[in-house]
């Protein structure tokens, strides 16, 4: 599934166990590879990115503002501490 659903960048959210494998490539350079196992281990794969931000071309968050400022609440100062249970 991640790698038909996942790009690189993808936000996910993964629960499995880690597997670690040591190999050497033709050159005899030694080379060490984590994987997390996720099937037969009760894991976990979680999107995080939903379907309308990976497929726009703009994908840099952006922060909203109100048109309109947000009023204070104002505190009530007097309020009356006898009334408290304990």
């Amino acid at each position: 599934i991640a790698e038909k659903s996942l790009t690189k960048g993808s936000k996910v959210y993964i629960e499995g166990k880690l597997q670690t494998r040591k190999w050497q490539d033709k050159d005899n350079k030694n080379h060490v590879t984590t994987e997390i196992i996720i099937s037969g281990y009760n894991g976990t794969l979680l999107m995080l990115d939903n379907q309308s931000s990976q497929s726009s071309s703009d994908a840099s968050p952006k922060k909203a503002t109100p048109s309109k400022p947000i009023p204070e609440e104002k505190k009530d100062d007097s309020s009356d501490d006898e009334n408290l249970p304990f």
